[in-house]
């Protein structure tokens, strides 16, 4: 039975607490479907995710990920962007968990460095999570998504331009 950590994060004081209940749910489900263990849950509240450096939950998690033994061969998050939004963070993290032998498992964006060309879809993501996140960026709240209706949530749509809609 692989042993496996929880890393949550959600990065702005006006964020619903329930958000780092909602992202270690989804990763609890994930990983009782798997038959993992869970053996340790690490979170930061109202943090952003530019910086590692102020993030005492991330700290945390990576003193334990490089302890000898580690606690866990597999760390869960809801999606890669709660652990880092830095491309040269997620690079980095990628190598040193992989040196350890620690898996990385985005629950809801597919990023598994278990499998083949996993370097690539953390480069990929990576480089979206530092382009799409950070202050402004327009995203369906996650209080939002269990039901989509407009009664009960605001309404916030992303939009990529992709240049003409002729192709």
């Amino acid at each position: 039975m692989k042993r496996c950590a929880i890393y949550a994060r959600y990065s702005s004081d006006l964020q619903r607490e329930t958000s780092i209940d909602d992202q270690a749910r989804l990763c609890r489900q994930y990983a009782e479907r798997q038959g993992w263990e869970i053996t340790a849950t690490f979170e930061d509240r109202a943090v952003s995710g530019s910086s590692v450096e102020t993030r005492p939950g991330y700290q945390m998690l990576m003193k334990a990920a490089l302890s000898t033994p580690s606690p866990f061969e597999v760390i869960l998050v809801e999606d890669l962007s709660r652990l880092t939004r830095e491309i040269r963070e997620s690079d980095t993290l990628y190598r040193r968990l992989r040196l350890r032998g620690i898996d990385l498992v985005g629950v809801a964006d597919g990023v598994d460095t278990s499998r083949r060309g996993a370097s690539i879809h953390i480069a990929l993501k990576g480089m979206m999570n530092a382009v799409f996140g950070g202050p402004g960026r327009k995203n369906t709240p996650r209080s939002c998504r269990p039901n989509r209706t407009r009664e009960k949530c605001r309404r916030t749509d992303v939009r990529l331009s992709h240049g003409p809609s002729s192709y």
